[in-house]
């Protein structure tokens, strides 16, 4: 067998060195002019093929690494792959070496992929929210017996696929994800200018990690995960803010917050931010949403909601939040006016006297039934659909029902509807 006497770049390799199997670089020394084209892709087919006794196809993770530091990550990630969750690493069997090797031949989405249907089958859901060392066991302790190449291979490999299976709403893994950078929950913070409890109020409110005391554990959000609470970010406003867009009077958000009609986010602080903060989206969807029902202009005998509030002898907010919820309907909204202030109600006597009656359990019922199969969608689609199937239910009453149901929000219609189809 002739020496090598040159690098993978072509570069000769120096009198000095003595390994034969490594450069200095710790690139591997060996067979360049084989080619790696062999059908069967078998844990014994790929061992041969480094040999230089048949070709193989190209294994991204593997074919930077030396025989022996592959021989041992097969091995190790094999005893993983094909045992149950144990205390102590199990035993080698002859079929380890090539359950390890099918993971890590296909390239990184592969490799996460077996790990997660590992940790689905094998780890409650109690312990995955734990971190990956308690999630793995005995294999975060042992990979430190591979090479430093592929003990921080299994590593970020872990960590990947556990942050992937505790997702809310898992979705396909590319080898792209593998590769892309994570951010750590206090790095986003500093970056996004707020405390580390904001960030962790904004990914639980996305959905995006399963929540838990305050993300006292570390914490990291991939690409498309920070991403998507930088833009939340983008829609946050004040309570200032708000009141401008809702046309209401200073301290009148808490009775729409208590009635589930709107969120509060109230940990999304820092540098000189004080207060709660609210999502632009939401807030000018409640608008929207309020005057869907609501004819515009004038009835005689109306009077303005500052008024009715006042003769009701309650907050102005009290009052958006009944009206939000069905308890009370507006007669009409004034023409030209600033958000909810052009509401109008009859005189508290009448306006009382106006009371929707109870809605029909059935049509509850196929409330509840639209809300878990369409919950993406409001109550003015909703009331839309019941309308065309002859069942008159306005929006605010709906919205009062999802509330009373748990469902109020898009977040919890979306979730009810998962764990609905998880139960099939």
């Amino acid at each position: 067998m002739r020496i090598e006497d040159s690098l993978p770049d072509g570069s000769p390799l120096m009198w000095w060195w003595p390994y034969f199997d490594r450069s200095p670089k710790g690139e591997y020394l060996g067979r360049k002019g084989v080619s790696r084209q062999y059908p069967g892709g078998t844990f014994a087919g790929y061992v041969l093929s480094r040999l230089g006794f048949c070709e193989s196809r190209p294994a991204p993770l593997l074919d930077d690494m030396s025989l022996q530091e592959v021989i041992d990550a097969c091995d190790m990630l094999g005893r993983l792959l094909g045992s149950p969750r144990t205390a102590r690493h199990p035993p080698s069997l002859e079929a380890h070496p090539g359950i390890g090797f099918e993971a890590l031949f296909h390239g990184p989405a592969s490799l996460v992929g077996k790990l997660r249907m590992w940790l689905s089958r094998e780890v409650p859901e109690e312990s995955r929210r734990r971190g990956h060392a308690v999630a793995f066991g005995w294999i975060t302790d042992n990979r430190f017996a591979l090479s430093p190449r592929m003990s921080n291979l299994f590593n970020k490999a872990m960590k990947k696929a556990l942050a992937a299976e505790n997702r809310t709403m898992p979705r396909e893994f590319s080898d792209a994800d593998f590769y892309s950078d994570d951010i750590g929950i206090e790095a986003l913070a500093q970056e996004l200018g707020i405390v580390r409890r904001g960030v962790a109020a904004i990914a639980d409110k996305l959905g995006i990690l399963p929540e838990r005391e305050w993300y006292r554990a570390r914490v990291h959000f991939d690409h498309g995960e920070a991403t998507r609470i930088r833009h939340f970010m983008d829609d946050v406003i004040t309570t200032q803010e708000a009141d401008g867009i809702l046309g209401l009077p200073p301290g009148q958000l808490g009775p729409l917050v208590k009635a589930g009609v709107l969120d509060r986010l109230a940990n999304v602080t820092g540098r000189g931010m004080r207060g709660s903060r609210y999502a632009r989206s939401q807030v000018e969807g409640f608008l929207e949403n309020m005057f869907g029902d609501i004819p515009e202009g004038e009835v005689k005998q109306a009077i303005s909601l500052i008024v009715c509030a006042r003769r009701l002898r309650m907050e102005s907010g009290r009052l958006v939040a009944m009206a939000a919820t069905g308890e009370l309907a507006p007669v009409c909204r004034k023409p030209g006016s600033v958000g909810l202030m052009g509401l109008r109600f009859l005189e508290p006597a009448r306006l009382l006297q106006r009371r929707r009656r109870d809605t029909s359990q059935a049509s509850r019922d196929r409330i509840r039934e639209l809300a878990l199969a369409n919950p993406m969608g409001g109550p003015r689609t909703f009331s839309k659909v019941l309308a065309e199937e002859g069942e008159r239910v306005s929006t605010p009453t709906i919205r009062k029902h999802l509330i009373r149901m748990g469902l109020g929000r898009q977040e919890d219609r979306v979730n009810a509807a998962a764990e609905l189809r998880s139960r099939v």
